[in-house]
């Protein structure tokens, strides 16, 4: 797994990302001309954040790193024994001021974005294992044939899951789980499936409940 800064990486992704969230990820003053912007206008446009952000990025990149190099091991481990199958560490977590939310890219399963801020509603190592949490949680579904569990909201709720409800909670700090605006907002879905979770047999045919419970009653996903 690496943590980068690269500038012509963020702007080839930027399209892709807005293709699969909409415009509205981007930070105010690339929406408002994203639009009518050519590839090397934003490149521009993109280079001028990192240009005048520059310290701050690479103190920000340096934290995930040794973040990663302290918990990743643990980290795999346990997604490895709560998923039931191997994971490959082939991740790369980009750190860019283009957008203003954190996005895994669960198509292509490989990239992370996360904001480049110090200051956050989540602290960093929850925000960094959370997205994390995605891109592996959707090389699994690839695995099992399941693409349905990568539904809104479920993959939410189910990466809530595995990051509070299991060892790796012991890997960050600062935030609970009924803190987390998801969970409050979607208490009943939460807790169906949590029950389903607990109760698992395994991953596989927790996530056959899971999709099942999902197309009942599913939920809102907030950000």
């Amino acid at each position: 797994m690496e943590v980068k800064i690269d500038i012509k990486k963020e702007v080839e992704n930027i399209p892709h990302l807005v293709e699969l969230s909409g415009d509205w990820i981007l930070v105010s003053n690339i929406k408002e001309k994203y639009a009518k912007m050519s590839r090397d206008d934003l490149f521009l446009e993109v280079e001028k954040l990192h240009r005048v952000n520059e310290e701050k990025f690479s103190r920000i990149k340096n934290y995930y790193q040794k973040l990663w190099d302290k918990v990743g091991m643990q980290y795999i481990e346990e997604m490895e024994k709560i998923m039931g199958c191997d994971l490959g560490e082939n991740k790369i977590v980009y750190i860019v001021p283009s957008l203003w939310v954190n996005i895994a890219d669960v198509i292509g399963r490989k990239n992370a974005f996360i904001v480049a801020e110090e200051v956050q509603q989540n602290p960093l190592d929850f925000i960094f294992l959370h997205e994390l949490t995605h891109l592996y949680y959707s090389d699994i579904l690839e695995v099992l044939k399941l693409r349905e569990a990568g539904a809104s909201p479920l993959m939410e709720g189910v990466a809530h899951l595995i990051l509070f409800k299991s060892s790796i909670k012991k890997l960050f700090s600062g935030i609970r789980y009924y803190d987390v605006s998801f969970v409050k907002k979607n208490p009943e879905f939460m807790k169906r499936l949590k029950s389903l979770f607990d109760n698992r047999k395994d991953f596989k045919g927790f996530l056959g409940e899971a999709i099942k419970l999902n197309k009942e009653i599913g939920g809102d996903v907030v950000l």
